[in-house]
């Protein structure tokens, strides 16, 4: 009780703060290409009226606020005409003060391939002004609307970006690629270095649905190869050239075990450092949500982990992850393995179509689970996790454990993009989303133990529902910054004779300075 009293005054103490804060200058420093537009520092999105929620009590444990947003620009493009606009922010990708956003939804003509849902990558770098939009990254790489920007992956100065709708001649299947970036010689740039593509322009494999990439690895998966059996490929990079082109694939994981379906859906990698206690092992976590058990004829989904020795070539398989033994009842159609997320030692599971709770019928509210890296380098399930304090009760289809991120400070943040909300009239307002937060009170790992949320506040009656709060996220590891995709909000994009599109966004969070220096 002391506690929940302690918690109160303090939010009582930051949302006093507010009113007293001063104006100030909503400006910034625009650099790149000219007119690309920087974010507002402040994180306000005056046209859409979508403002942070006002949180008090169990909410502000966390301490984190909303210091940004940033939005793409489509200037010089041709009328963003997607069905769901740009989907800026569906996915999301930071390190060092770099923000990398996907936006697969992007029209442009190419002129090789027509116009088309080419993708586009928005780069942003923090600078004293806030956000600044550095780059607009298009690449005009093949047929079928190549939806680059699918899924983004950095580890510096490399940059991997997924086209996994990409074909190779104008009437074939998707089997996807990935383009490779890298910072230029003043660290400001990103150029262009290589496409990674399939072989064969005969099947459909979609890869590059699912990203990877840590200081020497990129893991790419690819769940449509084999009629949806998936595969994933690792390469490494070459320590000579800096690059992933004069390389082969270390490793292939096809169908692992009879049943497989949908491997390379979702992806994690984490690679030691020097500094780490040993063994050096890279891991590699690999997601099949659609596997079907043996002895069962509905698909749960599965997790394949695999183990690379410090000095070895050689991947080794782990661990297998299932949320029920074989031959067993329940879980079926969880998704399970549909989103990852690696550190060290922990591994969150995303499972967003599971049964939970008092909700027992499908689609179901959505499930996390949570690994520990234990003695003898095995992987233990620690605890199951599902949705806590919703503000308008847990729901059915709310796909809490759609994206998944591990963060500073033992955070782990899970996004429940279809999470219903209200407008300010009263009204109901779907698909609105939320990000909540899970940690221990003394500061340890977990996924069911509650923390706080973030959501949008309840929408303005001229703002679009669907909005989808949650669909990526991302951590800045050396540091307490989260972001996340807001892919179909906004303010909206207006294409003459048709109904009008949302821009998107991506909210960027950090811990609340203002009592840092002892006032509370």
């Amino acid at each position: 009780m002391a506690i929940h009293n302690a918690l109160a005054s303090q939010a009582h103490l930051r949302n006093l703060s507010r009113l007293l804060v001063p104006a100030v200058c909503l400006c910034a420093l625009l650099i790149g290409s000219p007119g690309l537009a920087a974010s507002d520092p402040r994180g306000v999105e005056h046209e859409s009226g979508n403002v942070p929620v006002p949180q008090g009590g169990i909410t502000e444990v966390h301490g984190l606020v909303r210091t940004g947003v940033v939005n793409g620009d489509y200037e010089g493009l041709p009328p963003q005409s997607a069905t769901f606009g740009p989907e800026f922010g569906f996915s999301v990708a930071t390190e060092d003060d770099w923000l990398v956003v996907g936006a697969p939804g992007t029209v442009t003509d190419s002129e090789n391939y027509g116009v088309g849902e080419h993708g586009a990558v928005f780069v942003f770098r923090r600078e004293p002004g806030g956000w600044i939009l550095r780059q607009r990254l298009l690449r005009d790489i093949g047929f079928g609307g190549p939806r680059c920007g699918h899924s983004v992956a950095l580890s510096l100065p490399h940059l991997a970006v997924g086209c996994p709708e990409r074909a190779q001649t104008a009437d074939g299947p998707p089997g996807g690629g990935v383009s490779m970036w890298r910072l230029d010689a003043t660290g400001e740039q990103f150029e262009y270095n290589i496409l990674i593509e399939s072989t064969t322009s005969a099947l459909a494999l979609r890869c590059g649905a699912a990203l990877a990439l840590t200081r020497n690895y990129l893991a790419t998966g690819c769940p449509a190869w084999q009629n949806d059996q998936g595969r994933v490929g690792v390469r490494k990079r070459n320590a000579n050239t800096d690059s992933y082109a004069q390389t082969t694939n270390e490793l292939f994981v096809s169908g692992p075990e009879l049943g497989t379906r949908g491997t390379g859906m979702a992806v994690a990698m984490y690679e030691p450092r020097l500094s780490d206690d040993p063994p050096l092992v890279v891991r590699l976590a690999v997601g099949a949500p659609d596997t079907v058990y043996a002895g069962s004829a509905s698909p749960r989904g599965t997790v394949h982990i695999y183990h690379r020795e410090f000095l070895s070539a050689q991947w080794n398989p782990n661990t297998i992850l299932r949320l029920s033994n074989l031959g067993a009842a329940g879980n079926t159609f969880a998704s399970f393995g549909a989103a990852l997320a690696m550190s060290r030692d922990q591994l969150v599971v995303g499972a967003p179509n599971n049964r939970y709770g008092v909700i027992q019928t499908l689609p179901g509210p959505g499930t996390v689970h949570r690994y520990e890296l234990a003695a003898g380098s095995v992987w233990q399930a620690q605890e199951t996790g599902g949705p806590g304090n919703v503000p308008n009760g847990m729901q059915a289809g709310m796909r809490f454990g759609e994206a998944t991120a591990i963060g500073n400070d033992n955070f782990i943040a899970i996004g429940a993009p279809q999470t219903d909300s209200i407008f300010s009239s009263g009204q109901p307002a779907s698909g609105v989303g939320l990000v909540e937060l899970r940690r221990t009170a003394n500061g340890d790992w977990s996924v069911f133990n509650y923390y706080g949320e973030l959501r949008p506040a309840p929408l303005a009656p001229t703002v679009r529902s669907n909005g989808r709060f949650g669909t990526s996220i991302a951590f800045e590891t050396t540091k307490p910054r989260l972001m996340i995709g807001y892919p179909r909000s906004g303010s909206t994009l207006v294409i003459p004779g048709q109904p009008s599109r949302p821009r998107g966004s991506v909210w960027i969070h950090e811990p609340d300075r203002l009592f840092d220096d002892g006032f509370e």
